[in-house]
């Protein structure tokens, strides 16, 4: 009697087969994960915009009025304007060295430290955001709005088209979002 030779190594086509459904399986897991990695950035925007709301909340606390970092205006866009931002907010540069910005200088006059920015707020990426405040989406639009006469509203001219649905303002004393722009990977975040 003759014994077949045992079989040690897989064929070509058991390999192939293989390698489908390892494909077929990593599509599948991508497509799950990609809503939750968008809604894992949105709570971190959130977060970090809640985060500025108290640092603004601080700041009137001990000055009695909010920043208004853009000549008196209740609204700032941080994008290109984030050195006066960083200083007014922190009572430094960005670097921890003492402030030199003017503008902050005049609204933080005390060089008081209100909040402390993190590196993952800054856009790493090269390019023209590098070191710019981004969102968790890599976004750089982003507003500050105040109310700007302490009646705890903030009209809806100052806040981002179809933001409000039927109301003509919302109630609140700061509201910080990132608005939406030509880059569909930027979504609109609310702080409300």
């Amino acid at each position: 009697m003759k014994r077949s030779p045992s079989r040690s190594a897989f064929t070509l086509i058991e390999l192939l087969t293989v390698m489908a459904i390892i494909g077929l399986l990593l599509t599948a897991l991508v497509v799950a994960i990609g809503p939750v990695t968008k809604k894992v950035n949105r709570g971190k925007t959130k977060s970090q915009f809640s985060q500025y709301i108290q640092a603004y909340e601080l700041f009137k606390g001990e000055y009695k009025f909010y920043p208004r970092l853009k000549g008196g205006d209740d609204r700032f866009d941080l994008k290109d304007n984030n050195e006066v931002f960083i200083e007014t907010l922190s009572g430094k540069k960005k670097e921890g060295t003492p402030m030199s910005n003017s503008i902050a200088l005049q609204i933080n006059k005390k060089r008081i430290n209100f909040y402390t920015f993190m590196d993952n707020e800054f856009c790493r990426e090269e390019g023209d955001l590098k070191g710019q405040i981004v969102d968790s989406f890599i976004n750089p639009n982003i507003s500050i709005v105040v109310d700007s006469n302490n009646d705890g509203v903030i009209p809806r001219e100052k806040l981002p088209p179809n933001s409000l649905e039927d109301a003509d303002q919302l109630n609140a004393k700061v509201v910080v979002f990132s608005s939406q722009s030509e880059n569909p990977d930027w979504e609109d975040v609310y702080s409300w």
